[in-house]
Formats: structure tokens, sequence, C-alpha cells
């Protein structure tokens, strides 16, 4: 394995998109119908290579890939907010040579992770939040929404749940409503996701006013992947889904990672959640199961062209979960992962390990996204077209910390770290 090199770009990671080719992808707001795959690094007509023809394999290394949803959702995951240190520390020790990071939403809590990473990951690729707006103003009257406000101020209005949490548990008829009439104004409050009940004020202020703008995208548009490597990139790709996505902007981060000379292509990705009985869908697909399913096959679209039949590896939380008798692993969103084994991808996770979203985590009991006490596999790690066969597959991020004096896990996520054998000159 490469010793790890200083990057020279690190600081201008965030404001740039990342280290070694940075990332393309526009900063600018606003909506677009269009779909995004902006390529930054050298042009190599898209063919995948950077150095031309690789010399001929000469022995293996192994190159470890590992997937970790953090988790970092404030009022839907409990203890987000005293967890965001404790996960910088244990991403910083992992021993990957790329790491793929989901849920980190929050810009402060950005900057923690990326500051933890700099030292064991010199080579990041993170890209800039891009907010979708609403194109009626205001977005939502206040008739529209009197039926949903009042159930608000009865069940919530003095809580300390969090704004949508709280109207999803005990509003949902409402929210089901107000959907149904008028999609971009529950769009509009849905994007409130992690936002305290105590804004109730200020929420209503962006709402009602006339002449503003209301943002649909949770976490001002914020896609909460990073992509981490001990190895320099040859180049990187934005695959953004931002005109197929609800709710949270979706995206996937693409790169080719140089090890000993070798490209090795990378996907980091999150997809839309499943989201059945917790909101309603307001998207153009039927159902967040269909949104997820459109999302994938963008995924393999693009990796298609990015990796031109090189070994690739996709990692990340894909929302799905195919049934597994011999594991106890329930199905959830099953189509999205059976088309990526439909198209010769393979998932060593399926195969060997159980849950990594599992009922017995104490943070996914207490979540607003239980997922009816079931043990899903919604984590994977792809891969396709491997020189060799994969070497292990493992639970990562299985230890607990001590919060509020209980044995905590990490996130109610599980990582999955997988290594594979890849030959070098």
């Amino acid at each position: 394995m490469l010793s790890p090199k200083l990057c020279l770009l690190l600081g201008l990671v965030v404001l740039s998109g990342g280290c070694g080719g940075g990332g393309g992808g526009s900063s600018d707001p606003g909506d677009s119908s269009d779909p995004v795959f902006d390529v930054s690094g050298p042009d190599n007509g898209g063919n995948g290579e950077s150095d031309g023809e690789e010399a001929a394999a000469t022995s293996f290394v192994e190159f470890r890939v590992t997937t970790f949803n953090t988790g970092l959702l404030r009022y839907f995951v409990p203890l987000a907010e005293e967890r965001v240190a404790p996960v910088a520390a244990a991403v910083r020790s992992e021993a990957a040579d790329v790491l793929c990071l989901q849920e980190v939403w929050e810009e402060r809590d950005r900057r923690e992770v990326l500051d933890a990473l700099s030292d064991s990951y010199p080579f990041v690729y993170v890209e800039p939040a891009r907010q979708r707006f609403a194109d009626r103003s205001p977005v939502c009257t206040p008739a529209e929404v009197a039926p949903l406000l009042e159930c608000f101020s009865n069940a919530c209005l003095f809580t300390d749940d969090g704004f949508v949490e709280c109207m999803s548990g005990n509003c949902y008829g409402e929210l089901e409503e107000l959907a149904e009439r008028q999609p971009q104004c529950a769009q509009a409050i849905f994007a409130q996701t992690g936002r305290s009940a105590f804004d109730f004020i200020s929420v209503q202020d962006e709402l009602f006013s006339e002449g503003g703008r209301a943002g649909l995208f949770a976490f001002d548009g914020s896609n909460g992947l990073i992509l981490a490597s001990k190895h320099p990139f040859a180049r990187t790709m934005l695959v953004d889904f931002f005109d197929i996505s609800t709710t949270s902007r979706r995206s996937a981060l693409l790169a080719e990672v140089r090890v000993d000379g070798t490209g090795q292509h990378v996907a980091c990705t999150h997809l839309t959640s499943n989201l059945d009985g917790e909101l309603p869908y307001t998207g153009t697909f039927g159902s967040w199961k269909e949104e997820a399913r459109a999302q994938g096959a963008r995924l393999r679209e693009a990796m298609a062209s990015f990796a031109n039949g090189r070994p690739e590896f996709l990692a990340g939380d894909f929302n799905c979960s195919i049934a597994q008798g011999s594991t106890g692993v329930a199905s959830d969103a099953e189509a999205t992962c059976s088309d990526f084994l439909a198209a010769g991808y393979r998932d060593a996770a399926m195969e060997q390990l159980g849950c990594s979203y599992c009922a017995s985590n104490p943070l996914v009991q207490g979540s607003a996204a239980s997922l009816g006490g079931r043990d899903l596999l919604l984590d994977h790690v792809f891969t396709r077209g491997l020189s060799a066969p994969v070497q292990s597959v493992e639970r990562a991020f299985g230890t607990t910390i001590v919060l509020q004096g209980q044995q905590t896990p990490l996130s109610d996520h599980y990582g999955i770290a997988l290594a594979a054998p890849i030959p070098v000159p």
C-alpha cells in the first residue's frame, strides 16, 4: 500500500469539491431539469483511462473499500449531536484505502469530519450544497396548511422533537392530504428535516413569505456524502440526481483512485430512502422506491462510461435489501438491489453478512425510521469486473460508545468493509 501523501489542495476541499482533480458540478442555486454528469480532472475522452494501458500485473495488493452511513440526522436519529465527535474519531482510524461516508448533512459536521480525516485520508472529494427552490411564492398559504398546523400545535409545539419528525408521527393524515392538494408546499415542509419544533415561527415565515424562495431540499441541498482516499484521485465525477430527488438531494461521487499505478473506479452514493408510511411521496415516480430505482439506473449508466470495463466498486447506502433466509435479513425496496445484480454486479455482503440496519440497534429502536423492526442490509459495496475474487467482507464500525450512561452504537447503521486483491505492476 502506498504511504499517504500530503494533498496540496486539501485546504480547498470544501470550496473546490475535492483533491486530485476537484469536483465538477455547479454550486449555483436554482432548479434544473437536466441530469448533471460533471467530470473534473484530465479529459480522457470518457474511456475510463488516465495514463494509457496499464502495465501487465506482476503481483496483487489488497484494496479495501468501506462504506458507513454515519446517521448524523438530528431529530430523526437519536443522539446525533453527541455522536459527531466519536464518529469523526472512528472514521479517522478506519483502515480502509477508500472510505465512503453518508449522512454528514450539516456543514458544521462536515468540517469536523474532514478535519479528522485530513491526516489519515489526504485525498477527499466532496460537493457543495445545491438547493432547489419552489416555483411559486409563497409556497404555502395559511389556508392550505391550517389543518396540519392545528395538529402540529396540539401535538408538537411545546416539545423538543424535530419539526418534521413530530409531524410525521402525529399528523400523517394531514400531511397526506396536503401532499395530494399542494405537493410543492408539502415538499417545502419536508425540507425542514433536521430543524426543531421550536423553529415553528421561523418556518411559518419562510413558508408564507411573499416574494421569498422556499427551498425544497433539506439541509440547503447538501448530499451528505464524503469520499475519502489514502491514494490520489486521477479524476472525479459528479453524478447528480438533482432532478430525480425528493426531500433530500441525492447524488453519487465517482473517482478513479490510483493505486501503485493502476486505476480503481469507485462510487460513493446514498439513494432515496423508502419512506412509505413516514412521509407521503410528492415526486414524479409514484413512490420513494421507484425514485431510488431511477437513481440506481443513472448511476450504473454513468459508472459504465466512467470505468469502461475496468474494476468497479459501488459503495454506499442504497436503501434496498434482499431477503436472505440464512441470515434473517428482510426485504425492502428489493428491486433496486436486484437491478444491480442483473447488471452483473456482485454483492459479497449479501452473500456472507447479516443486517447493517438492525432492529436490535438501540438507535434504530429510537429512530423515526425503524422500518417495522426488520433486519435489513441497506449498505452495500457492489463490485464488477474484478481480476480476482473478493478476499473478505465484514461489518465495520460495530463498536459502541458511552453516551448518557448507556452503551451506544456509533450510528443507526453499521458499515460494510470489503477487501479485494487488485493486480499491480
